[in-house]
């Protein structure tokens, strides 16, 4: 995706939504950005990889979300309990303070595999020093997030079925051997 003539700003990094099944839009900025807050002034085809693999993610679990019953009976978005992400306050980020349980299961989804990735390239010896700080970086922000993410939901453990908590289960035990 590109901007239209004569818009200056841009935020999109990367972006899928559960609608458009195996729909991922990404901008030039995917070869700079490892979000939330990792950018790069070098560009990488790892960056891009990474952005390609957390809207993958995403889709996996909506798709999951919507063939298996995944949350109680009677959840609801627009009633959930609201989870503090207090790191995009401490970043500014006046918007996106607090998430309901089924944004924080799919964020905890997505930094699950992401943090994988993020390991799996940290190990490479072909890294060039741009990559291996932007990996490091977002390695080191991603860890204490998907901890607290973690421990939130197992907190509201109720507002899942029994095959919820079970993928909370294994979700704790893919967190703990990060």
């Amino acid at each position: 995706m590109g901007l239209k003539p004569g818009v200056r700003a841009w935020s999109l990094t990367s972006s899928s939504d559960p609608a458009l099944r195996d729909v991922i839009v990404f901008s030039e900025k995917a070869l700079h950005h490892i979000p939330p807050n990792t950018v790069s002034p070098e560009p990488s085809h790892l960056f891009l990889a990474e952005n390609l693999l957390h809207e993958a993610v995403h889709q996996s679990v909506s798709i999951h979300v919507l063939q298996h019953q995944v949350f109680a009976d009677g959840y609801s978005s627009k009633t959930s309990p609201k989870i503090e992400i207090a790191w995009r306050a401490a970043h500014g980020v006046a918007r996106n303070q607090f998430w309901e349980v089924d944004r924080a299961f799919h964020a905890t989804c997505v930094y699950n595999q992401l943090l994988r990735f993020r390991r799996t390239e940290l190990d490479r010896d072909d890294l060039t020093a741009g990559e291996r700080a932007s990996f490091q970086a977002a390695y080191d922000e991603g860890m204490p997030a998907v901890r607290y993410l973690m421990g939130q939901l197992e907190l509201l453990d109720e507002h899942f079925t029994v095959h919820g908590r079970e993928l909370l289960a294994d979700l704790r035990h893919q967190t703990d051997q990060l």
